[in-house]
């Protein structure tokens, strides 16, 4: 959650919320390395995305609302931290270049939002015994 004046909102990475009782849960997951650095979380899984459908960083940046210098930045050293490339980059020329992720990349992609939705459905089950008790 992010501090926005006086009022809290959620992040655009926070997973969906849960309500019960007036209340909510709200489940946040992201995976580090050994030095606590961030390899791979909602934010990251948004860039691949964006890089998959556009098939450019520059058009990525833009539509992620980033600069190109902070989405490259964010992206290579998640690549260093992995030890792997994510993507496979094309030089530009007469054809242009451009940007297509890797199987790893995709592989990415999709098992993180797979543990991210086991997650929340689980985080789900749990808050309607929590939210039971403190209502009642």
């Amino acid at each position: 959650m992010t501090k926005s004046g006086n009022k809290l909102r959620m992040s655009k990475t926070a997973a969906r919320q849960r309500k019960k009782h007036g209340l909510s849960i709200h489940v946040k997951v992201w995976i580090e390395d050994d030095h606590h650095e961030l390899i791979v979380g909602m934010g990251r899984v948004a860039m691949l995305e964006a890089i998959e459908r556009t098939g450019s960083l520059n058009q990525a940046a833009h539509e992620l609302n980033m600069s190109y210098r902070s989405l490259w930045g964010r992206l290579c050293k998640t690549e260093k931290r992995l030890g792997k490339n994510l993507l496979v980059r094309t030089t530009g020329g007469k054809e242009g270049g451009g940007s297509e992720l890797t199987p790893l990349a995709k592989s990415i992609i999709e098992n993180f939002r797979k543990l991210n939705s086991e997650l929340e459905n689980e985080a789900a089950q749990l808050f309607e015994h929590f939210s039971c008790k403190l209502v009642s």
